[in-house]
């Protein structure tokens, strides 16, 4: 960009020079026109500063490139943050969405317990014998302890001691 700004400056100059020369003495205002040598100093004034500029930008050519360099690698880091923060807030929402459902789950095992706390073994030992260890495990979780020998009767011998077996491993860990 500055190359070309100068390439016009240095365009315009010229322009300029060509134009102011080519105008007859007679057609320019009644001020003492300068002379061929001012002309001349002026013009290699204006290319002293031209060369001088060209160098300039020469110059901060390599700052720029770097500068750019770094423009870019930082524009790839921000790229990689920002898929690295949506990718953790998508796994933040997924972990949201598991806690809730085993909020609700352990809130409905509190309120089944609550139910089979006045349920009788007789009456429990057909509807335990068909829910799995896991939904039987959190019922008992939530079972007042006076009330658990009715739900671990209800089982039966072999499923009661596996329950506790398994019980007893979760709890070690």
């Amino acid at each position: 960009m500055l190359k070309a700004l100068l390439f016009l400056v240095s365009a315009l100059v010229t322009v300029v020079a060509t134009i102011y020369l080519s105008i007859p003495a007679e057609e320019l205002p009644l001020v003492e026109p300068p002379t061929i040598k001012e002309l001349q100093a002026e013009l290699q004034a204006l290319m002293q500063e031209r060369d001088s500029l060209l160098t300039e930008v020469t110059t901060l050519q390599p700052s720029l490139a770097r500068s750019t360099h770094e423009v870019d690698s930082l524009s790839r880091m921000l790229a990689n943050v920002s898929a690295n923060s949506r990718d953790l807030e998508s796994r933040l929402q997924a972990r949201e969405k598991e806690l809730q459902i085993l909020r609700t789950a352990d809130i409905n095992a509190e309120e089944m317990a609550k139910t089979f706390a006045t349920m009788s073994e007789d009456q429990l030992g057909p509807i335990v014998t068909r829910l799995s260890d896991d939904v039987v495990l959190s019922i008992y979780k939530h079972t007042a302890n006076k009330r658990r020998k009715n739900l671990l009767a209800a089982l039966g011998d072999n499923r009661a001691a596996a329950l506790t077996n398994k019980l007893i491993r979760t709890k070690g860990r």
